[in-house]
């Protein structure tokens, strides 16, 4: 499965719970290595637990076959905020 492929997936899972999806990171800047993680930002209505945070980072990783950092938008300083804004790739 590649990443667009995860990104729709989220949203079908979260229903219309998820606002919205943000790839970011190096793969969103096409700078992809060989050890590069999946930087994905998810944002939802409602506040989501940490067991269901931790599952779907952990679903995601077994879909991609790579480790996937997954953030939400009040988890990041202001500083980060704004540079990932800038590199997004929306899906």
């Amino acid at each position: 499965m590649n990443i667009d492929d995860a990104v729709r997936k989220i949203l079908q899972l979260g229903g219309d719970r998820v606002k919205f999806v943000i790839l970011f990171g190096s793969h969103a800047r096409g700078e992809v290595r060989r050890d590069s993680d999946v930087d994905i930002l998810v944002e939802s209505e409602r506040p989501v637990g940490l067991i269901t945070f931790v599952r779907l980072q952990e679903y995601l990783e077994g879909l991609l076959g790579v480790k996937v950092d997954l953030v939400t938008k009040n988890a990041l300083k202001k500083r980060l905020k704004e540079r990932i804004l800038e590199e997004v790739k929306y899906a």
